[in-house]
């Protein structure tokens, strides 16, 4: 009797955790219950990316950030003019996803798939993890596609499946990039090694569906955005310096021991050598498993702890979903071990940047299991309960902000962007949304021909705050002097100072004090002047550069001493620092920032009479002499 029901709980039970399986990525994926907009740096810029779109701005010439048109695929928040494009968008790429994935799982047995089900309902941090699986999936489905049967001695290779199906599974590689530009380079490296995998086993137009949906997509999409034609290099071209910039401007320091970092890499060499080792399938396969899976692996690594704090949970979840697919086409003891590695990583990361696992793991998966059906059912019985849930948002964050109602066009710094959006004023934004993401040298020159030339916006609203501890006249250097040259100061109001453009507008004069060489950890006197503005070269050495793009180099830190004996002391990111800044006087308040406009002599205190940078560790990483360029600066 016995024998007869195993075969029937089985395959009930492989029912039943496949059900439960798209259930939970269909509740994850599609905001039937989207986020509202809400204050601070990252709310401001999804809020204000949807807006963006709402505008028709042209993305990469307009705007310039990490995110695309279909951002609202990865931020899933609200907003009236992008909303159906969300739902659509997202209700697509999660068809794609739970498709590939069932078929990829289809042969894992039931407690691999429960494995799963807890992992995508239960974990935080999981977005970046879910866009940079599908890639990998995809090369999944293209190993399974054209490996001959023989590749496999003790079962036939999966069935092939339509070339209609086919495409519309590699279709979302044109999407992915679209929502967030910094994926393309991993959508890019699975295009080109499916392409070369199928051409190695003749599979020509498997090959041809491999290069060609994603452009196709591509091309539609993006177009179908709104976006013209020719602007669509440029929006690539200008994420270039956005991704290239991001690892040293954007370090930030593990707490503690960040043994999880470890543990990820543990579980990578695992995952990777059970491919190399799986001597079941010829050497081209392997190579081809390994390429994939590495450059998935590896970009997780960065998106983890590049910036050390919870984003860590992103490369956690990432290698658990990893040593998982892995899984899929090597069973080996390997594997195992990697998952239960890998396992332990998420629950340290969890412990260690969320909270309790098994309480926080309960409340996440009450969240995704409530969201997705209440908010189905909410939007079909009131179809207008989300736009006055937003209107409402908009007013609670206008009281909050308490910007004035101001003439003409106008634009916030640093960010903030959720305050003046939601007051009647006219939105001018800068290329580069936040002045923290203006990693470059590059990127900081746009936005200072943006607020010196023809459409710089009438009015500023000024915050000082800069992130992380960096100088605080870091973020957009090369727009100060024009902020002081340009503006008037009109008046203060809870965060903010307000500038208004002056009717005639003459270009800041920079004169040449010196130009010098320096040593790193010396102290450098600072020229007289009322104020200094500096350009730094400062350059890795070739080890620094092999950390760089590994993992992380060493941050850099400038230490000021001022005129009254104190020393204070920053962060400095060179390729911001290679663009110029203001140097002297300190300006660390708002207070201060005015009093360049109203009394610039009680700033005598904040000049700046010495600065020494250096490295914070890891000395070598960075070239021991660097260059410095003293200017003048007068409106």
């Amino acid at each position: 009797m016995r024998v007869r029901r195993t075969p029937y709980l089985s395959r009930t039970l492989r029912v039943a955790t496949l059900a439960v399986l798209v259930y939970t990525l269909a509740c994850l994926m599609i905001p039937f219950d989207p986020a509202m907009p809400g204050s601070g740096i990252d709310p401001s810029w999804r809020y204000a990316l949807n807006e963006a779109v709402a505008r028709h701005f042209v993305f990469g010439k307009d705007l310039i950030f990490t995110f695309g048109p279909y951002g609202s695929l990865y931020t899933q928040m609200y907003h009236p003019a992008t909303d159906a494009r969300m739902l659509t968008g997202s209700a697509y790429l999660a068809l794609c996803f739970i498709g590939l994935l069932v078929w990829l799982t289809r042969r894992i047995n039931v407690a691999w798939r429960l494995l799963l089900i807890l992992l995508f309902a239960g974990a935080t941090y999981l977005t970046d993890a879910l866009f940079f699986a599908y890639p990998l999936m995809v090369a999944l489905l293209a190993y399974r596609l054209a490996t001959p049967p023989v590749d496999e001695a003790d079962r036939p290779a999966a069935p092939r499946g339509t070339a209609a199906l086919t495409i519309l599974l590699f279709s979302p590689l044109g999407l992915i990039p679209l929502v967030k530009g910094s994926m393309l380079p991993l959508c890019v490296a699975v295009a080109a090694l499916s392409f070369l995998y199928a051409l190695i086993h003749k599979r020509r137009g498997l090959a041809a569906i491999y290069i060609l949906s994603p452009i196709t997509s591509l091309i539609l999409l993006w177009t179908g955005a709104g976006q013209p034609l020719q602007a669509l290099p440029g929006y690539f071209w200008n994420m270039v310096p956005i991704i290239s910039g991001y690892t040293e401007a954007m370090i930030f320091p593990a707490p503690g021991a960040a043994n999880e970092k470890y543990v990820y890499v543990a579980t990578t060499l695992m995952v990777l050598a059970a491919l190399l080792t799986a001597r079941r399938l010829p050497l081209v396969a392997r190579l081809y498993l390994v390429s994939a899976f590495t450059s998935y692996l590896f970009l997780c690594f960065k998106a983890g702890f590049v910036r050390h704090d919870g984003h860590a949970l992103i490369a956690l979840t990432g290698g658990l979903l990893g040593a998982i697919l892995a899984r899929t086409v090597v069973d080996s003891i390997l594997i195992r071990v990697a998952t239960l590695i890998a396992i332990g990583g998420v629950v340290i990361g969890m412990k260690t940047y969320i909270g309790p696992p098994i309480q926080q793991t309960y409340w996440r998966m009450a969240e995704v299991y409530r969201s997705g059906p209440t908010g189905l059912r909410l939007r079909l019985k009131d179809p207008e309960r989300l736009e006055r849930h937003f209107g409402r948002t908009r007013d609670v964050l206008r009281k909050e902000g308490d910007m004035p109602l101001m003439q003409g066009t106008t634009d916030v710094y640093p960010f903030d962007q959720a305050y003046l959006l939601a007051t009647q004023n006219q939105w001018a934004p800068r290329p580069v949304l936040q002045s923290y993401s203006a990693y470059t040298e590059s990127l900081e020159e746009l936005d200072a021909q943006h607020v010196a030339g023809n459409h710089a916006p009438d009015n500023i609203a000024m915050r000082i705050f800069s992130m992380d501890g960096r100088y605080p006249s870091l973020d957009d250097g090369p727009s100060w002097p024009i902020f002081f040259a340009r503006y008037e100061f009109i008046s203060r109001s809870g965060l903010f100072s307000y500038l208004r453009k002056k009717p005639d507008f003459v270009a800041p004069i920079y004169t040449e004090l010196a130009d010098l060489t320096a040593s790193q950890g010396q102290w450098v006197d600072v020229p007289k002047a009322t104020m200094i503005y500096v350009k730094v070269q400062i350059r890795h050495t070739l080890k620094g550069k092999i950390i760089a793009q590994l993992y992380r180099p060493s941050p850099l830190r400038i230490r000021v001493r001022l005129e009254d004996g104190t020393v204070r002391d920053y962060r400095l990111v060179s390729r911001m620092a290679a663009a110029g800044f203001v140097l002297s006087p300190l300006i660390e308040t708002g207070e201060d920032f005015e009093n360049v406009y109203r009394a610039p002599q009680t700033l005598a205190n904040k000049g700046v009479n010495a600065m020494q940078i250096v490295a914070e560790y890891g000395e070598t990483q960075w070239a021991d002499t660097y260059g410095l360029k003293f200017y003048a600066v007068s409106p």
